[in-house]
């Protein structure tokens, strides 16, 4: 089975998440890249959108970075 792959761009965009909570979900290493493309871009699965959502909801529900990272773990 093929999976699809995005670039961070593109996964920002189709998450619909600004560039810092981007940052801080990269910082907390709880979606990490499949790889980086000879640019040195990363790419993710197309599940990292809905991880994303899921990161994005408990944000919206007053949860710090840490805390979703304690809870993913």
């Amino acid at each position: 089975m093929k999976k699809s792959v995005i670039l961070r761009d593109e996964l920002i965009k189709r998450a619909g998440i600004s560039e810092v909570l981007m940052k801080g979900i990269e910082l907390i290493k709880v979606i990490k890249p499949l790889g980086l493309t000879d640019e040195k871009v990363p790419f993710y699965s197309e599940e990292a959108v809905e991880q994303i959502n899921y990161i994005k909801n408990m944000t919206g529900r007053c949860y710090c970075m840490e805390e979703i990272q304690r809870l993913i773990r």
